[in-house]
């Protein structure tokens, strides 16, 4: 599935963002909603 492989490849770009400490700004609605689609893929991706 395209879509998901896309997904993913977004996901992985994020997570290697996220361990090279990119800071996330605190607080921002736009940071909440990536922060709880992150975790969702996070989540699916560790099924």
């Amino acid at each position: 599935n395209l879509l998901i492989q896309c997904e993913h490849v977004r996901f992985e770009h994020i997570s290697i963002q996220l361990d090279a400490g990119a800071s996330i700004p605190k607080q921002s609605k736009k940071t909440k909603a990536f922060q709880m689609k992150f975790n969702n893929l996070k989540e699916r991706n560790e099924l």
